[in-house]
């Protein structure tokens, strides 16, 4: 088995999976730099700002060559789990208070700023609105949670959208 990341390729000398989280694990030989693979895999899996932190906190600087020890991934991504549950968090509370199903408060406000009768809205559309909202939410993951006037200008703009 071979692992490959920007045209680089390195053998795979073992799998598993970490204990507690599950996630697939693979120690692989050589390559230039491991320790640079590693920090930009936790820049994909969780988010930018939470590798780049990881990467400060545990001092992982570029270093070619050298090994990366199992200590030091199971500790960064232990840390990086961590970072992630109360920035979910932080979406989830703008989502319900966006939400047009829910017809939460920040949802009726942005209505209302946009000159949108809420009242006046289907179930079908505010179904709509809300997974449209929920795509955009998911597409921003990756940089972090979705500061709300972002959220709020998101919907504003599907509020004003008539396909929708």
């Amino acid at each position: 088995m071979r692992l490959s990341l920007n045209g680089e390729e390195w053998a795979v000398r073992g799998t598993g999976t970490m204990p507690g989280s599950g996630r697939q694990v693979a120690w692989v030989d050589g390559g230039p730099d491991v320790t640079s693979v590693f920090v930009e895999s936790l820049s994909r899996g969780f988010s930018r700002g939470i590798g780049n932190a990881v990467a400060r906190e545990f001092d992982l600087q570029p270093s070619p060559g050298k090994p990366l020890s199992s200590r030091s991934v199971q500790d960064a991504l232990a840390m990086a789990q961590t970072a992630q549950a109360p920035l979910a968090g932080v979406d989830f509370m703008t989502r319900l208070d966006l939400s047009a199903v829910g017809n939460g408060g920040g949802f009726r406000q942005v209505a209302q700023q946009a000159g949108v009768d809420p009242a006046g809205l289907s179930p079908a559309r505010r179904q709509r609105i809300d997974a449209e909202m929920a795509g955009r939410f998911e597409a921003a993951a990756r940089e972090g949670p979705t500061a709300l006037p972002v959220a709020a200008a998101w919907l504003t703009d599907l509020l004003k959208t008539s396909g929708l």
